[in-house]
């Protein structure tokens, strides 16, 4: 283990941390919030001293970083900043259970979205915002933040991309990591202007359609109003935040390929396809067979479009109970909670192009079974897919469910119902946010006990950085030096 190299970088990232929660300290100022005030100052000037010397620690120029380096790195670097991240809820005594604080911080991170909170308007005005924030900041990664701004050089920043990314395999846009990075983040702020512009053409309020654009392009979920979206009685909002929702939940290569205009790739492209398929799908069936409690087509098409999107880009917004819909119409979200959307996107899940390579590698064992002496290599847009990105989504599948059964059995002593337990390790692990009975979108997970939310936010970590680099963390081969 590169020992310097890994708590210099932790410096770097909380003094960005510090640096970016001036942000929700002048919203505090803006409203008169004193308190939350002094509880971010607190917080910043922890991050920043704690950021100082960490850096101080000069990095150790003849050793080169490995691969395990650099999913330590991305594993302590989210833990850190949902501790620190979690310091304003706590010292301003409107979270008072420091759990429950680092359970909503980690939540917002990771774009989960699950919530302890019963009122959530009751927060001030300041913590909404960065309550917020943490969805918008965690989306696209505040690792991958950090290599648009520092000038990091070298497999460092490929390490590191690759550990924080989502998907079976990361790619770059242009052969600089760094450059990768500012292009995908240009992409992202440019997507959450645009939304800000339609929610305040809609008539949002200005600090709503903020907070929202953070929740959506996140696609966290995080709401300022205890009824989520359907607080809004317009169609014109609902519609907005649908379509944003459904466009963060595309891998964001697509968009640079549109930007230089290579139309035909982008068709071509399988996850691409197999997203607006599911997606279609699953709205006109619930449509239809919501539209027996509605009675209205035009309702039905409206909500089934919304939750479906919500649900399969696992943002968490809500305009209706869905745990009161039909059988049918559950089995379908409850899939969709599963597959998530596509890689390289905000969305969490297990991502749809991982279900494409396992049924191609199904499907080429079976053709070896048949005809032993034919030798096919399993391909994905064309390209040859190497045997290593095959074992990395099998391996994936094993400890992703190792890792349910086990939170499974642990949450489970808090005698809810089944479905309720079920629900809220898929959401959790699947960064979902609202789960179904208890958790669904009309409950929270306040009533689980200190362990279980302790479990579940391990497992919102572990499903936001696709498993490896939280389980490297934890085997003691990972800390020896080398």
């Amino acid at each position: 283990m590169n020992y310097r190299t890994v708590f210099h970088t932790l410096g770097n990232i909380l003094i960005i941390e510090g640096i970016i929660m001036i942000l929700p300290l002048i919203t505090a100022f803006i409203y008169h919030e004193n308190i939350p005030a002094r509880a971010f100052s607190i917080a910043i000037i922890i991050a920043l001293i704690s950021g100082v010397l960490l850096t101080r620690i000069k990095k150790q120029q003849k050793k080169t970083m490995q691969a395990r380096d650099g999913f330590v790195i991305v594993a302590l670097s989210w833990v850190v900043i949902s501790l620190i991240g979690a310091l304003p809820f706590y010292l301003s005594r409107e979270i008072p259970s420091f759990v429950n604080a680092l359970f909503e911080t980690v939540s917002g991170f990771t774009t989960t979205g699950a919530s302890i909170l019963i009122e959530i308007e009751a927060l001030s005005k300041s913590l909404l915002f960065w309550r917020c924030f943490t969805n918008w900041l965690g989306g696209m990664g505040i690792l991958v933040f950090m290599l648009a701004v520092l000038p990091l050089k070298g497999e460092s920043t490929l390490h590191i991309l690759k550990a924080e990314s989502t998907g079976p395999a990361v790619s770059k846009i242009v052969p600089r990591m760094r450059e990768s990075a500012s292009i995908l983040y240009i992409i992202y702020c440019v997507l959450s202007i645009l939304e800000l512009a339609a929610l305040l053409g809609c008539g949002m309020p200005l600090f709503d359609s903020i907070t929202h654009t953070f929740a959506t392009a996140g696609t966290g979920g995080f709401s300022i109003k205890n009824n989520s979206i359907g607080f809004y009685d317009s169609s014109a909002i609902r519609t907005v935040i649908t379509v944003f929702m459904f466009l963060f939940g595309i891998n964001f290569n697509i968009y640079f390929l549109l930007i230089l205009r290579r139309v035909k790739e982008i068709f071509k492209d399988a996850e691409l396809r197999m997203y607006l398929g599911i997606t279609a799908f699953a709205i006109i069936t619930i449509t239809f067979n919501i539209n027996m409690i509605y009675k209205d087509m035009g309702k039905s098409i409206s909500e089934s479009a919304f939750t479906v999107v919500s649900i399969m880009t696992t943002t968490g917004f809500s305009t209706a109970d869905y745990s009161t819909w039909h059988g049918y119409s559950q089995i379908i979200l409850l899939l969709l909670m599963f597959s998530g959307a596509c890689a390289g996107s905000t969305s969490g899940g297990l991502k749809i192009s991982r279900f494409i390579l396992l049924g191609k590698a199904a499907k080429a064992e079976i053709r070896k079974l048949v005809s032993p002496r034919i030798v096919k290599n399993i391909t994905y847009n064309g390209k040859t897919v190497k045997p290593e990105t095959v074992n990395g989504v099998y391996s994936y599948f094993v400890i992703y469910v190792v890792i349910y059964v086990v939170s499974l059995i642990i949450v489970s002593f808090n005698d809810f119902d089944m479905l309720t337990s079920l629900s809220a390790v898929v959401s959790a692990l699947n960064n979902i946010g609202p789960g179904f009975a208890d958790v669904g979108p009309a409950g929270t997970f306040d009533g689980f006990s200190v362990v279980s939310k302790l479990v579940l936010t391990f497992d919102m970590l572990a499903g936001r950085l696709e498993l490896f680099p939280v389980v490297i963390l934890l085997l003691p081969k990972t800390w020896r030096k080398y």
